[in-house]
């Protein structure tokens, strides 16, 4: 073997070994990306659950007047 075809090949492979830490990076911030995605939509979704209990507790608040104390006090 030659120096030429020896740093060729030892180019060769650090891009290799480059392009698969780059995949590998890419593959851990789709991860991260996804499970903080699910922890967002967890909070809007119990977000609004929350407020739209507020919402039902006011509306019946119209017929049920002795009960608001119990009912609105979440």
């Amino acid at each position: 073997m030659t120096a030429d075809n020896q740093g060729a090949e030892s180019r060769s492979g650090r891009i290799e070994m480059l392009r698969v830490a780059l995949s590998c990076f890419c593959w851990l911030l789709l991860q991260i990306r996804r499970s903080v995605g699910a922890k967002f939509q967890a909070i809007e979704k119990n977000r609004y659950k929350k407020l739209k209990l507020k919402a039902d507790c006011f509306k019946s608040l119209r017929y049920n007047r002795g009960r608001r104390e119990r009912l609105c006090r979440r």
